[in-house]
């Protein structure tokens, strides 16, 4: 990949960015940014009058430069439909659809957000809903995709997939792939959204990922038997549903 692929990438990370791999952390303004390119500046000494100060030799600074699909990982909280950001608190702080203001960040080359966070997107008013009225309903963006949640034994949730498996990383290839090269199943009447429904209808490890348009949600049909072990329902695989 070369640097200006890897645009709207937000990952956890508060390590500077390497030559090869710009990564940021998810700081809000960066999701506010929704895509930076790296500008890297090499001042040229001129001595004497212009020199360079050892170790400085090289700079870098993002740059606003907006994304077609914009994808976070880390953490979701269902509870007030939020996600986990660098901030005041450190790892500790998040943010809502409210603090990333869509209206006034993302109304220029953003078309898709994918949340690859827990529980984000369930279809209620707190979460998958407020997510939609303040960046579908409002024509800013053509679709939402990510998670929602379901429960073993009602009380033990289960969601998005870990980074630490790599599942999350499987997934995200999956994505690519679909998208890029074998044509998901026709189910949205979106490729995006119907490639990320393809990736996480894996029988083996099936998520419950959901995708939204301005009128409709589909969902993955996972569920879990009385020994917590989930499963993809085989007859109905995808919940289609208006909201």
């Amino acid at each position: 990949m070369v640097t200006h692929e890897l645009r709207g990438r937000a990952r956890f990370d508060v390590m500077e960015w390497g030559d090869l791999e710009p990564t940021l952390p998810t700081l809000l303004r960066f999701i506010q940014a929704a895509g930076v390119e790296k500008i890297v500046a090499e001042p040229i000494p001129q001595p004497p009058h212009i020199t360079v100060e050892r170790g400085r030799e090289r700079e870098w600074l993002p740059v606003k430069n907006q994304a077609d699909i914009l994808y976070y990982s880390g953490h979701g909280y269902s509870n007030n439909g939020s996600l986990e950001r660098w901030g005041p608190n450190g790892p500790a702080s998040t943010f809502t659809v409210n603090d990333v203001n869509p209206v006034v960040n993302w109304n220029e080359d953003l078309d898709y957000f994918i949340i690859g966070g827990c529980g984000v997107l369930y279809p209620d008013n707190t979460n998958g809903y407020a997510w939609g009225n303040a960046t579908l309903k409002t024509n800013l963006l053509k679709g939402l995709a990510g998670y929602t949640v379901i429960y073993r034994w009602g009380l033990y949730p289960f969601s998005a997939p870990s980074d630490i498996s790599g599942e999350s990383t499987r997934k995200i290839q999956s994505f690519v792939f679909f998208l890029l090269q074998q044509p998901p199943t026709k189910r949205t009447g979106d490729r995006v959204l119907d490639a990320w429904l393809a990736a996480n209808l894996n029988k083996k490890e099936p998520r419950p990922a959901i995708v939204y348009t301005q009128n409709r949600y589909w969902q993955v049909n996972v569920k879990s038997d009385l020994r917590g072990n989930i499963f993809l329902d085989p007859k109905n695989p995808v919940i289609d549903k208006p909201w």
